[in-house]
């Protein structure tokens, strides 16, 4: 396709060009050419507006569906999340208390905790525990409320603690102590975004520690994930794999960019670079 494009402007007489405007805001370029010169006239500008205005509208449009889809899928993870936590969350925890009931009951009767009943029992508690922490780790992922209420780098945080208890891999997070002032889905996008992130490093990486680090550097917010894992190959592995699209997707989104380094045994780094928005944009 680039080539066609060259081939198109080397013969090309005649340019003219017409912004893509959303209120004030440009969100691209019509351009056309062609191969008489001066061939463009008053009337042809005239036409070439009115369309440019009406892909203007089409692609606003295209961008606000693709966001009510996002925020429908919220919306449903967030009803999943309500409805885990008032039945099997509160279910796991009745088991939990029931079983160290049990075990209280057998040290009154004299019952020696380590036979095959006692083991039996602190079994069964070590299960229920288990499960109890990792369906709270899966209703935070769900339901980050701390994103809302916190900020960007809390939700980090804790993410960062429920992985670990989880997969027993060390996460650090370094980050501000206070919120970023984000704009609107900016934070959720980043959050989503290192949650991408630190899957493949659980599920790929087979790594020993892996890190986040927020920081703002100038009018960005950069987002970096590394690891100690075994790393790969870039020049080996296709666009779409071990996430890399979605990761670039998002931070495309949000008019930012994503870059990866990797080697093998050298481990992964991400680091998404985003331009702050202005919180109040969108009021």
């Amino acid at each position: 396709m680039g080539r066609d494009l060259d081939r198109l402007f080397r013969h090309a007489h005649s340019w003219m060009g017409v912004p893509l405007m959303v209120g004030q805001q440009v969100i691209g370029m019509l351009s056309l050419v062609h191969h008489e010169p001066n061939f463009y006239r008053p009337q042809h500008a005239r036409l070439v507006l009115a369309l440019g205005q009406q892909a203007a509208v089409a692609i606003q449009n295209a961008r606000l569906y693709k966001q009510a889809q996002e925020y429908a899928a919220l919306d449903e993870r967030a009803r999943l999340a309500r409805e885990l936590h008032d039945s099997v969350t509160q279910a796991l925890f009745s088991m939990t208390m029931h079983a160290r009931a049990t075990g209280l009951m057998l040290e009154r009767e004299g019952i020696p905790r380590d036979g095959r009943i006692g083991r039996s029992v602190d079994q069964l508690s070590d299960l229920t525990q288990g499960a109890l922490a990792e369906m709270r780790a899966l209703i935070f992922e769900l339901r980050p409320d701390s994103l809302q209420e916190e900020g960007l780098a809390a939700a980090l945080r804790k993410h960062a603690a429920a992985v670990s208890a989880r997969e027993g891999l060390r996460v650090d997070v370094e980050a501000p102590e206070g919120r970023i002032p984000l704009g609107p889905g900016q934070d959720l996008h980043l959050y989503r975004l290192a949650q991408e992130a630190l899957h493949n490093v659980v599920k790929h990486a087979h790594a020993g520690e892996a890190r986040f680090c927020l920081a703002v550097e100038g009018g960005n917010v950069v987002l970096e994930i590394a690891d100690n894992g075994v790393g790969f190959d870039l020049s080996a592995v296709t666009p779409g794999h071990l996430g890399l699209r979605t990761m670039a997707d998002r931070a495309g989104d949000m008019g930012g960019t994503l870059r990866i380094q990797s080697a093998p045994g050298a481990g992964v780094s991400a680091r998404v670079t985003v331009p702050l928005m202005d919180r109040g944009a969108d009021d």
